[in-house]
């Protein structure tokens, strides 16, 4: 494990704040300290879960902290590693884990590690970056410009009222397609020619549109930033965050719709190399402390690429991951495989209730199965009601039917339940409520007005329109 970070300077690097108040990078040349310690097997993901929310002080740590535990009772040795997204992404699991082979298995035998050096460090990437973006921003900001004009906000439904200062506490619903729905959507991404991440985030896109009743949506979605084949064995973190906006036009049938978003995220692909951050600067986007600028749901697809376990290393997969940290109001992150689709909506716990959140996952099930049943129909057509639950709204939920004397006229039964319970509650508006006694006391002076207004006509069987405002006096 020292030996990958000496390796990779980015492991070891510290940042600290200079005179001017920036912060610069410090790369450090002392070797990673790994802490013992011991462990059973029922502790082990307690421990975990304590372990990952311990605060970095990057200004004087590492970026990455190691510990090594013992069980007693079996002798086996767990490595648990704790590093801060500053210096690690998705891509580095794997190169990490297939250098920690390499170095373990060399050591293990006697011999010198076969690894290649590398051509760069994250520094040199840094520089390149700034000199690249120095040449392209022009044309990266004008295109973006364009892009997200006269966008709107996602105005997502929410349980709770947004607090004034975005609140990180979240929760994880999880769910897994079945087998047999994994078969059937990697068929259709393979007969329309678009990628399984396409048919995915189309299914999302048709979920958000139904929730929301809009056709115009920002999301955001992370790319991996390694165009140049160089950076494909070095640790860090390249991930870009990429601002999508999906159009949805109802009269498209599926293929129509994925062929044409698939075009769409092309597009921005293409145009990725403007870092999120200095995005929101050159756009002049006011900031908001209670939410996520110019999105809050995002969108994730991860390929599982077959994490390294040997005779040497096993690695440990917490399915029931304890970190819960919501850095957006809904985050809908997907892992891929061919032996299945699994996946976990992270969700605000401010916002969201996690009965909604599980609502919303099933409905996220159900759109991607109408897509393959339906998929000549217009995507508008599209329902994310179950059966059960269209069932339960349009069928049990309308049961209202109830028996009355039918020998008495509505007045005559009002005035029944006004002897009855004067006092019980006969209207609800905005936080007020009227009870029978009162309410059949203004009925009476209505009434009184309307006869003193026609004192002259007769008024039997004389209907008189009422023009009155949504309020408790309608």
């Amino acid at each position: 494990l020292r030996l990958i970070v000496r390796r990779h300077t980015i492991l070891r690097t510290l940042f600290v704040q200079s005179a001017s108040g920036d912060y610069v990078q410090e790369i450090m040349s002392e070797d990673l300290e790994i802490e013992d310690g011991e462990v059973t097997a029922a502790e082990l993901s307690d421990v975990v879960g304590k372990e990952i929310h311990r605060v970095f002080d990057l200004t004087c740590d590492y970026p990455i902290r190691a510990k090594l535990y013992k069980d007693g009772a079996s002798g086996t040795r767990y490595l648990l590693l704790t590093i801060h997204h500053i210096a690690f992404d998705e891509w580095s699991i794997n190169i990490l884990l297939r250098e920690f082979e390499v170095f373990y298995k060399a050591r293990s035998i006697g011999q010198a590690p076969q690894l290649p050096p590398l051509k760069i460090e994250y520094c040199d990437f840094a520089v390149w970056q700034r000199e690249y973006l120095s040449k392209r921003m022009p044309e990266l900001v004008t295109y973006w410009r364009e892009y997200l004009a006269g966008y709107e906000t996602i105005s997502f439904p929410s349980d709770y009222t947004r607090p004034t200062r975005i609140d990180y506490r979240g929760g994880v619903h999880r769910f897994e397609l079945s087998e047999g729905l994994t078969r059937q959507l990697y068929a259709l991404s393979e007969s329309l020619g678009v990628t399984l991440y396409t048919v995915l985030l189309g299914g999302f896109g048709l979920l958000l549109s139904c929730y929301t009743g809009q056709d115009d949506l920002l999301i955001g979605t992370p790319v991996a930033n390694r165009q140049h084949p160089d950076l494909a064995h070095l640790i860090g973190f390249f991930v870009n965050t990429l601002v999508l906006r999906l159009r949805i036009d109802g009269d498209l049938d599926l293929a129509g719709y994925l062929r044409q978003l698939q075009e769409r995220v092309i597009e921005a692909q293409w145009h990725q190399d403007l870092p999120f951050e200095k995005l929101i600067d050159s756009l002049g986007i006011e900031r908001d402390i209670s939410r996520h600028p110019l999105f809050q749901i995002l969108f994730t697809v991860q390929y599982d690429l077959g994490v390294v376990s040997s005779e040497y290393l096993e690695v440990v997969d917490f399915k029931e991951q304890p970190y819960q940290v919501a850095k957006f109001d809904l985050s809908l992150n997907i892992q891929a495989s061919k032996n299945g689709i699994r996946g976990g909506f992270t969700y605000a716990s401010a916002l969201f209730k996690e009965s909604s959140i599980a609502r919303l996952s099933g409905h996220y099930i159900q759109l991607l199965t109408v897509m393959l049943e339906q998929a000549q129909a217009p995507i508008r057509t599209y329902s994310v009601l179950t059966k059960d639950e269209y069932a339960l709204m349009v069928h049990t939920w309308n049961k209202t039917t109830r028996d009355y004397p039918r020998d008495k006229t509505i007045d005559e039964l009002f005035r029944d339940q006004v002897l009855k319970s004067p006092d019980a509650i006969a209207l609800m508006y905005e936080g007020e409520t009227l009870c029978y006694g009162d309410l059949d006391k203004l009925s009476n002076q209505l009434a009184s007005t309307i006869k003193a207004h026609y004192q002259d006509e007769d008024l039997r069987d004389r209907l008189i329109g009422l023009c009155v405002s949504r309020s408790m006096d309608m």
